[in-house]
């Protein structure tokens, strides 16, 4: 980090720049995901049901998460585990 130089107002107003940009990277630092509790509805393609309670991260893709979770990754050996639907919502905890 480069020490601002000049007149007195120079160094004020260059330091408070170079304060304002490290504040800016900490917080981006210590970002926390947007995580939180959600009930999930599962439906697969054998027409079997499931209810679970689970985390999801609210700042990624849901379907992608659901999907990475609770569908087989090998359908060829897991017959009927294809996920044909789901529902999510936030349990509020």
């Amino acid at each position: 980090m480069k020490f601002p130089t000049g007149t007195p107002k120079e160094v004020i107003e260059g330091c408070a720049k170079v304060s304002a940009e490290n504040v800016r990277k900490l917080k981006e630092k210590l970002k926390f995901p947007d995580v939180r509790s959600c009930e999930v509805w599962l439906e697969y393609e054998d027409g079997s049901e499931y209810t679970v309670d689970t985390f999801l991260n609210m700042d990624l893709d849901i379907e992608e998460q659901i999907r990475e979770t609770f569908e087989a990754p090998n359908l060829e050996v897991e017959e009927g585990s294809k996920l044909v639907n789901f529902k999510w919502k936030e349990l509020g905890i």
